[in-house]
């Protein structure tokens, strides 16, 4: 389902698998785990979270159906396309009204429980990366922070081109997009942040797969962020296994920044680790262990990766 999800969603193709097969695994899933109870307590975030997964990947066809309507918008009379436009928004706001209620049910508020205090700072990039410009998203089990950054750089790519498409069939803008875009932008650099610190002992490879959900924040991200941005960036460029010409270039563009088209090194001023320590310790998360975000969600990566274009 996984591999199916991905490839169809980055080419805006229909599903072809029934979801009757994502329905049964739920439902044995359901059978097999319970309420936890019987499980190990070190197992237990993990068995919750690959539930949790599997859950959201059958909300994913009904996503990926609205994708694939929009392309079809352009072919209709102006009467039918305005009716047409009118559901498929309709159908976008109550899929994200059902993921916001899913991300507030018992069992994933438990997996996405915030970090009571900071992990000790890690020194993998306090040279080569500026601090980052908000508190990094640490979670009690940090797997799980590749499902809250799904949910975040999803709602992004929602309101970066699948409303102002559907808006655009409309002939009708909405006022508050780009801001929503820019705050789960954040919220994506944040559960980034976290991950690099904590997941995967500083192995690139790790993040690999966080890398369609980087450039998506990217695209919609406040100028404080880009230079943060552009460093982790060039991580993923240095690793040498993504082409990353095309995307610098188009960032380039995006920022009014042209020296990242030439491969250039970001400049910036990172301070030395005895600078940074203290800061880190200093922020704290007590802007997270006061309460709930809005945007509590996300962890493995397993499955949908936004489209990028």
């Amino acid at each position: 389902m996984q591999v199916e999800d991905y490839s169809c969603f980055l080419g805006a193709y229909r599903l072809v698998l029934p979801p009757e097969w994502r329905d049964e695994d739920i439902r044995v899933r359901a059978a097999i785990s319970g309420d936890y109870s019987h499980v190990p307590p070190r197992e237990r975030k993990a068995r919750i979270l690959d539930d949790i997964w599997v859950q959201f990947l059958a909300m994913v066809p009904r996503l990926s159906d609205i994708l694939c309507d929009i392309p079809e918008l352009q072919k209709k009379e102006a009467d039918e396309r305005a009716e047409a436009a009118r559901k498929l928004e309709l159908d976008l706001r109550l899929w994200e009204e059902e993921i916001d209620h899913f991300v507030q049910t018992r069992f994933v508020v438990e997996v996405l429980e915030p970090a009571e205090s900071p992990p000790p700072f890690l020194s993998r990039h306090a040279v080569c990366c500026p601090q980052p410009p908000f508190i990094p998203h640490y979670l009690q089990y940090p797997p799980a922070g590749i499902f809250h950054l799904t949910i975040s750089s999803l709602k992004c790519y929602i309101r970066q081109l699948m409303l102002p498409s559907i808006r655009e069939a409309l002939g009708t803008t909405l006022e508050k997009t780009d801001e929503e875009a820019s705050e789960f932008s954040v919220e994506s650099c944040r559960a980034f942040a976290g991950l690099e610190e904590t997941l995967g002992d500083g192995d690139p490879d790790v993040l690999l797969p966080l890398f369609a959900s980087l450039v998506l924040a990217a695209s919609t991200c406040p100028p404080e962020c880009r230079l943060w941005l552009e460093c982790k960036l060039n991580h993923f460029k240095k690793a040498g296994r993504i082409q990353m010409d095309p995307i610098m270039k188009n960032l380039a563009k995006l920022w009014s920044r042209p020296q990242m088209a030439s491969g250039s090194s970001p400049t910036q001023d990172v301070g030395v680790l005895t600078d940074i320590e203290p800061g880190i310790r200093e922020l704290g998360l007590q802007g997270d262990a006061g309460g709930e975000s809005d945007h509590e969600p996300i962890t493995r990566a397993r499955g949908l990766g936004p489209r990028i274009e």
